[in-house]
């Protein structure tokens, strides 16, 4: 299972990222889905509490 903070996700995390964290990890198939799905769940949620400026 991944941990929070093992592998923070950036605004250009793709392929290259889960392959890293896949291989440093050593994550599954499916526990480098769930990890995928956590990045950009707290992705989301970061930038809906950005203030919105203009």
């Amino acid at each position: 299972m991944y941990e929070f903070g093992k592998c923070t996700p950036t605004p250009d995390s793709g392929t290259e990222a889960l392959v890293v964290c896949k291989d440093v990890l050593q994550l599954d198939d499916a526990e480098a889905r769930k990890m995928k799905r956590w990045s950009i769940r707290a992705l989301i949620e970061a930038a809906r509490k950005q203030p919105v400026s203009g």
